[in-house]
């Protein structure tokens, strides 16, 4: 039976309910595990050959607009004119290996996956040749237009933002991350470079670029088990074996926040000397005229429980990020709150740790039982004991 590659495309909403068109799934509730199909290009795709690059002046009637194309390692992208006069963004592939096309066609997929859902930031698509990915031709993706600023340069060109704008801001993305997250989408490349600030305006944000997302819905192997992803704007231990967990997504988001507030990347979780990012001596400078009273102990306890090392351990959740953030917004505006205020909350917020600790505890010594019981059955079907299976 014929596979088909776009299935979002034919079936948007596969984890709602099976695909309708033909496609080989094994149940993985509640996504459905679709595999790709073998190299049949679509109709009117380039099946073999060299790759058939698309013009730099007209594509599938898009034109460019204005300006020179930016090239970076992996695609190169132009502001472009639609047939209709509509203002958009393209971004053509210029790598030629399969796993690139592969990677570049799950981006389609994540984008066109999460503008049918109401609420998610970012940016509608406009045009693709996705079904190419098995063919020849170069592939693109046409995206609306944003006018304003990536993160990054707003920040360099006015400076850190306030708390509220920023509270707003991290909120906002955190939304859409609960939303993806739920569709099994981990984007693995939240960095200020990839939110875009339309009419350079803090709470009117946009998450970009989803290249290197993880979509548990499509088995494609465009990123392998192993490989390294992620950025250096906050380079997560786990993502130097290609994690696909939606705890680092969470990390970098409050990584981003932390910046926005600061002007500081903060690059690793650990510096050199054993300090997390907003333990640094240039960091505590900046935070300590951002927030004061409960907010100052609130906004260091999300700092701390987000950056620890250990992932299991770490803020969990976008949708428990979203409640922090809402208590911090509703915390104590006063310049200084009591010692006694300050000791209170600073208990809360350990007692809270702990528990989560405990409980994430529980869950990985279970997995671990879950383990030992498994390589035992495992070592007894073929008459192992559990010495010579080597685990004990």
């Amino acid at each position: 039976m014929p596979q088909c590659w776009n299935v979002l495309r034919r079936c948007p909403r596969i984890s709602r309910g099976r695909p309708t068109c033909d496609v080989s799934y094994q149940d993985r509730s509640p996504i459905h595990r679709v595999r790709l199909a073998p190299a049949v290009a679509s109709p009117g795709c380039s099946a073999s050959g060299r790759m058939t690059r698309v013009s730099n002046d007209a594509i599938g009637g898009w034109t460019r607009d204005r300006g020179s194309p930016a090239q970076g390692a992996q695609a190169a992208s132009s502001f472009v004119l639609g047939p209709a006069g509509q203002r958009g963004f393209m971004k053509k592939l210029v790598q030629t290996g399969h796993r690139r096309r592969l990677r570049f066609a799950r981006e389609v997929v994540a984008l066109r996956t999460l503008q049918e859902i109401s609420g998610t930031r970012v940016p509608r698509l406009l045009a693709d040749n996705s079904d190419c990915v098995e063919g020849r031709d170069q592939l693109f993706l046409v995206l609306e237009r944003i006018d304003g600023s990536p993160l990054d340069a707003f920040v360099r060109r006015h400076g850190p933002i306030d708390l509220d704008a920023t509270l707003d801001l991290t909120e906002a993305l955190a939304e859409t991350l609960v939303t993806a997250h739920a569709e099994g989408i981990v984007h693995r490349d939240i960095k200020p470079a990839n939110v875009l600030l339309r009419a350079d305006n803090p709470r009117d944000p946009m998450l970009v670029d989803f290249g290197i997302s993880f979509n548990e819905a499509i088995d494609d192997g465009a990123t392998r088990v192993g490989e390294e992803v992620g950025n250096r704007f906050l380079r997560l231990p786990e993502q130097s074996f290609a994690s696909r967990n939606s705890v680092s997504d969470v990390t970098q988001l409050v990584g981003l926040l932390f910046f926005a507030l600061t002007g500081l990347e903060p690059r690793t979780l650990v510096d050199a000397d054993g300090f997390l990012p907003h333990q640094r001596s240039a960091a505590q400078g900046v935070l300590s005229s951002v927030a004061s009273g409960e907010r100052a102990v609130l906004l260091h306890n999300l700092f701390s429980d987000a950056f620890t090392t250990v992932l299991v351990n770490r803020l969990g959740d976008a949708r428990t990020l979203i409640d922090e953030l809402r208590t911090l917004r509703a915390a104590s505006e006063g310049p200084h709150a009591s010692g006694e205020a300050l000791r209170r909350l600073a208990q809360m917020s350990e007692s809270a740790s702990a528990e989560r600790e405990s409980r994430d505890m529980a869950l990985l010594n279970s997995a671990l039982m879950d383990l030992g019981e498994g390589v035992q059955q495992a070592g007894s079907a073929v008459g192992l004991g559990r010495k010579q299976s080597g685990y004990s």
